[in-house]
């Protein structure tokens, strides 16, 4: 039974993969490993005096996520699929919730990101694209690289 649905999953993939037209793919940052491997982060003040800071740390095959300040958040997420020519990470928590992160703007010290909730990777795949002006593209923010 585990067979057959594992069959199913990946003729799905493939056949959401052809009609998008785009390479859904596992390898993932293969065309910018050296730029996005690595931690990125961002300060930012929520109110006056509450001070944050957000990074991501991006590996072969997962994201981990961390934020620190009066708020703190710590998770991983594992890879589903990276899309090179959208420039999308998609890719789940644990518990199965699901995100897309969008890349753009990236170079050897900073990238832009944006980041959201995907119902599951099949609905991350049906977005086409993500700019400033459409209602995914709202909230973009740039990430300094953390020199280790």
């Amino acid at each position: 039974m585990n067979k057959l649905l594992i069959f199913f999953w990946l003729l799905l993939i493939s056949i959401i993969s052809c009609n998008n037209k785009t390479t859904v793919t596992k390898n993932s940052f293969s065309h910018d490993k050296n730029m996005l491997l690595g931690k990125w982060e961002r300060e930012f003040e929520t109110l006056p005096g509450k001070d944050h800071t957000a990074s991501y740390t991006f590996t072969e095959d997962k994201i981990t996520y961390e934020l620190k300040g009066s708020t703190n958040a710590y998770y991983i997420l594992i890879q589903d699929t990276f899309i090179k020519e959208k420039n999308f990470f998609i890719g789940h928590v644990k518990n199965g919730v699901h995100y897309l992160i969008a890349i753009k703007d990236n170079n050897e010290n900073s990238i832009n990101l944006h980041k959201e909730m995907v119902e599951n990777l099949e609905e991350g795949l049906k977005i086409k694209t993500i700019t400033d002006t459409t209602e995914h593209g709202k909230a973009w923010y740039k990430y300094l690289k953390v020199k280790e």
